[in-house]
């Protein structure tokens, strides 16, 4: 059978299309690979020449331009498919120097940028407004100062926003930040802040944490906040000088889970509303001028674990319902208000129950024998109030106590002997009672103590030498009491001791007690 040959023409014809072929393929690897090349040497360079910028880069020892071409495997770098540099991170890396030679234009693909807790100075570069596909910006915890560039409200698809803690950034232009309207987190919190409230926060939909905190700002907590803003969760308008009153429509922010308004100048009640936050664990809104009763509807907030509301003007009694349905409580301070009335037995459904400061207010009627049922208490004060009777005994099953303050009260008869049970115990305050008998020699055994004061009281007999054996007592005080017989303090050895006020006058020098005994005048004593 005869061969069949392909025409010569044909031959041509098909070796013309695989070089067209392997044209297109050259051009098309030639415009995908030179140019991210290039670009990854330029992204390398800016690199290098903002190391080189910095006062200690010692962590940054594999930013090499011999090893550009490995750039994406620097410290802190991560690239993408195409190799260009898409996140910087260089978080806690003891960096010094300034942002101002680094030139943000040449990382156009650039989504993250962490660089937290360093020791970056002088003015955020307006440049950082080039990074238009940035997502994440963190420059907390860093000694920058000035203005915050107005720039960074062109970073459009911006969501997290972190300028924590650089104590001297001030105001910008808010109106100019209004695009950046894709905020998810926002921290502005411990710089030098001022003016009213950033009205752009107020077209962040998405918003779920808001930190203004410790700043300079004042006016009005605008209403449209509380409607505009149905995801937030996080909100922290703490140590600023925000006034007026707590808005009822607060229960519009149904999600949040912590509110801090404290240490503000705020003018109101506590709304009803309020309660309805149902997904509360922590509430302050301590150090402000809050007055009324506290509504009954903040005890449906059973998931409270903190409740700060002290050094405001609240009155009225407390109700039994908050104890019952506050069983996740661990912190609870009141103190500094003008409550009333008596402690509720149900205090004692608080069982998480931690810290219980309810001091200076107007309480009266006896300390509940039920507050020893409190078995995770570390801190209890009760201290400046109008109680009446003795110190009950249960509180004696407080193992965990660490600080037990009763002064400026009205308690009266002896110490109960299961208070000594209370081997944890490092601060015991009860001056300014009516507490009678002698000081139990077992107060001795509580080798834990650092301040012990028992001063005005209606104390007698002899003062124990078992006192003496507190090696770590720091300050201690028996004056304004009935003491008799002969002074002990002789033979202790209080080695840490730098504040003593008996019945004689005392030296202390470097830790050890020596004795002038003179008239029966009280006086204190420190270390030369």
């Amino acid at each position: 059978m005869a061969k069949c040959h392909r025409p010569f023409s044909d031959q041509l014809l098909f070796l013309h299309q695989i070089n067209k072929i392997m044209l297109i393929c050259f051009l098309f690897l030639t415009q995908c690979l030179t140019p991210t090349s290039a670009r990854t040497i330029v992204e390398a360079q800016t690199l290098v020449r903002w190391k080189n910028s910095l006062s200690h880069p010692d962590y940054l020892s594999s930013w090499r331009l011999s090893d550009a071409d490995n750039v994406c495997n620097w410290t802190g770098i991560v690239c993408d498919n195409l190799n260009y540099v898409t996140n910087i991170n260089l978080s806690s890396r003891s960096l010094s120097g300034r942002l101002t030679s680094f030139d943000f234009s040449a990382f156009p693909n650039l989504t993250s940028l962490i660089l937290d807790t360093n020791h970056l100075n002088g003015q955020i570069s307006p440049s950082i407004g080039n990074l238009s596909k940035l997502i994440h910006l963190d420059l907390s915890n860093n000694l920058f100062n000035g203005l915050v560039p107005h720039q960074i409200g062109h970073l459009f698809k911006l969501e997290f926003l972190n300028l924590l803690n650089n104590n001297k950034l001030t105001s910008p232009e808010w109106p100019m930040f209004a695009s950046i309207t894709s905020l998810v987190h926002l921290t502005l919190g411990y710089n030098d802040f001022q003016g009213e409230f950033p009205s752009f926060i107020l077209r962040c939909r998405n918003l779920t944490y808001l930190d203004l905190s410790n700043n300079n700002f004042s006016g009005m907590i605008p209403e449209s906040f509380f409607t505009n803003l149905p995801k937030l969760q996080y909100l922290d308008l703490s140590y600023n000088s925000f006034r007026g009153q707590i808005s009822r429509e607060i229960s519009k922010l149904s999600n949040l889970n912590r509110i801090d308004l404290s240490h503000n100048g705020l003018n109101s009640s506590i709304p009803y509303e309020l309660g309805l936050c149902t997904k509360l664990t922590y509430l302050s809104l301590a150090a402000n001028t809050i007055f009324g009763k506290l509504p009954l509807t903040l005890s449906n907030i059973k998931n409270l674990s903190e409740l700060e509301l002290s050094q405001n003007q609240l009155s009225g009694n407390l109700s039994p319902y908050f104890f019952t349905n506050w069983t996740r409580l661990t912190f609870l301070s009141l103190q500094s208000n003008k409550l009333s009335g008596n402690i509720p037995q149900e205090i004692d459904n608080m069982k998480a129950l931690e810290m219980l400061d309810l001091s200076t207010n107007q309480f009266s009627g006896p300390i509940p024998p039920t507050i020893g049922n409190l078995s995770n208490l570390f801190v209890l004060n009760l201290s400046s109030n109008k109680l009446k009777g003795k110190i009950p005994p249960e509180i004696g099953d407080l193992t965990r106590l660490t600080d037990l303050v009763l002064y400026a009260n009205q308690l009266h008869g002896k110490f109960p002997d299961a208070l000594f049970h209370l081997r944890n115990l490092s601060k015991f305050f009860v001056f300014s009672n009516k507490l009678t008998g002698e000081i139990p020699a077992e107060l001795g055994k509580l080798q834990n103590l650092l301040v012990v004061n028992l001063a005005s009281n209606e104390l007698s007999g002899t003062i124990p030498d078992e006192l003496g054996h507190l090696r770590f007592l720091q300050k201690l005080d028996l004056s304004n009491n009935h003491f008799v017989g002969q002074n002990p303090w002789s033979s202790w050895k209080l080695q840490s001791i730098i504040e003593l006020e008996l019945e004689s006058q005392c030296l202390i020098r470097q830790g050890t007690l020596t004795t002038q005994e003179f008239a029966r005048d009280s006086v204190t004593v420190r270390p030369q």
